[in-house]
């Protein structure tokens, strides 16, 4: 009889520290709030994942700047007497890419008593949609009422119309938010994530991802310089915050 009271009770406190040691399992509908580094710029992007057991549905909206293939930023004339900032003299628009995309995710290595992180992998695909902005510029422009002296102007870059030591620097990008041109693609994207705290943390996790980009003609950022319709980026980006589950 002792010897069974004693098995039940060792029985009894196994089960609970394994319980309290094991994290549940989370098939609830959760959302993601990513911020991210690439190879061509910045993203964010926000992602909705749902349904049951390690293989899941998943659909988010990715936000990213994009660079030309032969972006080089060089220093002002200006910037000598601190009046100026770089530029990239070739530079016609600057591109935002705003990716709608739907895919599926499925969880290679499930956090458990043995392992503390977890290990998803995904892919996902749907449109893009390129918005051209023009690349302004500072420029300094002869006086024409006060010979000698110049102004100082927001312009239009135009390669072909203003000279290097004419430049005073670029104007920063978040002046002139009108889109000149809408430019419409696809995109695919397959990603890791690595969650190291699952439901909540300043950075939560970290998120690898390759993605692809095509428009159905070339994109003109660039004046001279070659334009391409394709564009391929490698990122890492911080999972940040809570987890928000909806179960």
């Amino acid at each position: 009889m002792k010897k069974t009271i004693i098995y039940l009770l060792f029985s009894g406190l196994f089960i609970q520290a394994l319980s309290q040691t094991t994290p549940p399992a989370l098939n609830g509908n959760y959302y993601d709030l990513l911020l991210a580094f690439h190879t061509r710029g910045f993203s964010t992007e926000g992602r909705y994942t749902f349904g049951q057991g390690n293989f899941r549905w998943c659909a988010g909206l990715n936000i990213s700047t994009m660079k030309g293939n032969k972006e080089i930023r060089i220093r002002s004339l200006y910037m000598d007497v601190q009046d100026g900032s770089r530029f990239v003299f070739d530079k016609m628009n600057r591109l935002l890419t705003i990716s709608p995309e739907f895919g599926v995710s499925r969880n290679l290595l499930p956090k458990s008593y043995y392992n503390k992180v977890e290990l998803i992998g995904g892919l996902q695909a749907g449109l893009t949609f390129g918005f051209l902005r023009p690349y302004y510029l500072y420029v300094a422009m002869p006086d024409p009422s006060r010979p000698g002296l110049n102004i100082i102007t927001e312009t239009v870059a135009e390669p072909d119309k203003y000279s290097y030591p004419e430049i005073v620097g670029e104007v920063v990008p978040w002046k002139f938010l009108t889109p000149a041109r809408i430019m419409p693609g696809l995109s695919l994207k397959t990603f890791a994530t690595i969650n190291m705290n699952r439901y909540t943390g300043i950075i939560r996790g970290i998120d690898l991802t390759c993605r692809v980009q095509v428009f159905f003609q070339k994109v003109p950022i660039m004046y001279s310089s070659p334009n391409q319709a394709s564009f391929v980026t490698f990122g890492v980006g911080f999972i940040n915050g809570k987890k928000f589950t909806n179960r």
